[in-house]
């Protein structure tokens, strides 16, 4: 894809929006994950046990979509679901260790955003859009994704 930055401030923004974005689940694809379902790996990482229930209302997803997930996320044995023993009709859900290897993977994602964003910060605390834009063009570059 051939990235232009426009003139506009606010269109600048939202091109460097969106190659963020791109990058992110490029890389996120990688892992074979998708925005929600590295979004629930996380989430049951700072919330071992949780319930269905609460990875719906954390994701903003309808049950049977959150249930697919967990499935698949199983049969790679990243989590596992265990009859929660206060309730027989819930189940909670807990990271495996391939789960918790995933998280640092993602976390990986995350901090190469920040360490490209990192020198694009100005001593105010803004960001140089800019410089901001050339470094995530620089990546998508190299994922193969930019021109």
């Amino acid at each position: 894809m051939n990235y232009q930055l426009p003139q506009q401030l606010g269109e600048q923004i939202y091109l460097v929006a969106q190659m963020e974005d791109k990058y992110i689940l490029t890389r996120l694809k990688s892992l074979q994950l998708t925005a929600d379902t590295a979004t629930l790996i996380t989430y049951v990482n700072a919330h071992p046990g949780t319930r269905q229930k609460e990875i719906n209302h954390a994701l903003n997803r309808q049950a049977a979509s959150v249930t697919n997930m967990l499935k698949r996320l199983e049969k790679r044995d990243l989590v596992i679901r265990r009859v929660d023993a206060q309730d027989s009709r819930e189940k909670q859900t807990f990271l495996l260790k391939d789960g918790l290897a995933m998280v640092t993977k993602i976390n990986q994602v995350t901090a190469d955003v920040n360490q490209l964003l990192q020198p694009c910060l100005l001593p105010t605390g803004e960001v140089n859009i800019q410089k901001f834009y050339q470094a995530l063009l620089t990546a998508l570059q190299q994922l193969g994704i930019a021109d």
